[in-house]
């Protein structure tokens, strides 16, 4: 699956633009990356504080906004997405 993941000033913007059947999976696998409840290989999406989620129908477009005082790390979150894409496509 197709994805990209990009820096907006303090923020990170994902786009999957064929999330599939896999779109909610996805949204909810982030989220426990973000809480700590999943299986994820970095620690850095902990370090997010809120994801808003745009509601297109077909592509997956999510913005990830740091806490205060905290920088995501680009190639961090893209490997956290790239787990996380092969958890709910298997």
């Amino acid at each position: 699956m197709d994805y990209m993941v990009r820096s907006r000033g303090d923020d990170l913007e994902i786009d999957i633009p064929e999330p599939g059947s896999a779109r909610a999976a996805i949204v909810d696998t982030i989220q426990q990356c973000c809480e700590g409840t999943c299986e994820c290989p970095t620690d850095e999406v902990r370090k997010v504080s809120a994801i808003e989620v745009d509601p297109g129908a077909e592509a997956l477009s999510m913005t990830l906004h740091p806490q205060p005082g905290q920088h995501l790390d680009v190639v961090e979150i893209d490997r956290a997405i790239h787990w996380v894409i092969e958890s709910t496509e298997g």
